[in-house]
């Protein structure tokens, strides 16, 4: 209550902004020209669907998106892992930490990351 009366967004919610003309989960914290947007709304049409998450450090995982939970921590099934762009080995199943994430997008059919930036 006290965040909402200073002007703050309520806690857990991220607001998404576009990333080179699509959609994607952003976890900055402040309003942009393009608006605010649901990420719930976002992750659940993403479920089932090849997806793009970029993490902090720089490694993308390119697989499907099979589940994720209310700490947008994601599950990833059929995963090929990119270090520096570059194709480092399939994975599998996957868990990635809500916090490690910076952004979650879907995937250009058949294109590795740098391909789909």
């Amino acid at each position: 209550r006290a965040s909402a009366q200073r002007g703050l967004a309520a806690p857990g919610r991220r607001n998404l902004r576009r990333v080179e003309g699509e959609a994607a989960l952003s976890l900055c914290s402040r309003e942009d020209a393009v608006g605010n947007y649901e990420p719930e709304a976002l992750m659940n049409n993403l479920v089932s669907k090849k997806v793009l998450v970029r993490l902090k450090w720089g490694m993308e995982y390119k697989g499907t998106l099979m589940s994720v939970d209310a700490y947008m921590n994601v599950q990833l099934g059929d995963t090929e892992e990119y270090i520096d762009d570059v194709f480092a080995g399939a994975l599998g199943e996957v868990l990635i930490r809500c916090n490690n994430i910076m952004y979650i997008r879907e995937a250009p059919a058949d294109a590795a990351p740098e391909q789909a930036a």
